[in-house]
């Protein structure tokens, strides 16, 4: 069963098992991101809804990000959420942005090769995305490992 709500124009969908996500969703993930091996969250602008399922029923909510985190799992909530703020807010893209590129090259390659051995697909607009989604949700330390 899937439970739907929207807050800050941001649709959250919560599941309970993942037997409980939708064909759609995945479709809809997979192709925003690309297929990630043993993906929990989901997320993707509610643009790509329309554009690839104009008739399904996320496609009917009044919200601008979609979000899809199981029941009670508040960090991937909190890490989903922070993909929709990258989205939808453009100064803050920027300065994650100005961040990143402070950076030296020796620890953005860090950050890649860890994202990449989570099974992200080797985009670097993707990364920058999951990048910013995990400095701003985990420990600090989070890449230093």
């Amino acid at each position: 069963m899937l439970l739907f709500e929207i807050h800050h124009r941001v649709l959250h969908i919560i599941y309970h098992t993942l037997h409980d996500i939708t064909d759609t969703i995945y479709d809809i993930a997979n192709t925003y991101e690309g297929f990630i091996a043993g993906r929990i969250g989901f997320n993707f602008p509610m643009r790509l809804v329309r554009k690839l399922h104009p008739t399904c029923n996320i496609a009917k909510y009044d919200a601008d990000y979609v979000i899809v985190y199981k029941k009670g799992d508040i960090a991937t909530k909190r890490h989903e959420v922070q993909h929709a703020k990258y989205d939808m807010d453009p100064i803050f893209k920027k300065e994650v942005q100005r961040l990143w590129d402070s950076f030296s090259a020796q620890m953005q390659e860090k950050v890649h090769s860890t994202l990449r051995r989570m099974n992200y697909p080797d985009r670097p607009s993707l990364l920058l995305d999951e990048f910013q989604a995990y400095y701003f949700t985990e420990k600090k330390n989070f890449f230093e490992s």
